[in-house]
């Protein structure tokens, strides 16, 4: 069954975890790039019967990443 708010709950999850590297103080270069892998017991994403979805920041028109750092799986 799907948890309310669970889509909102991943991108925070993702965005805590990311973030979390950092001590207070610590220089944002050396931040690591991040993945959350998320496996659901329910349908996700209705509109495509792939088992796996990837997803990234991309610019929206010409759809080039921003940037590799954050990525989100579902499994």
């Amino acid at each position: 069954m799907n948890v309310e708010a669970f889509e909102k709950r991943v991108i925070y999850n993702l965005a805590k975890a990311y973030g979390n590297q950092l001590e207070t103080g610590e220089k944002y270069r050396i931040l690591k790039p991040f993945i959350a892998l998320n496996v659901t017991d329910f349908v996700l994403f209705k509109n495509t019967n792939k088992m796996i979805n990837k997803f990234r920041f991309k610019e929206e028109t010409d759809l080039f990443n921003y940037r590799d750092e954050l990525r989100l799986i579902f499994l």
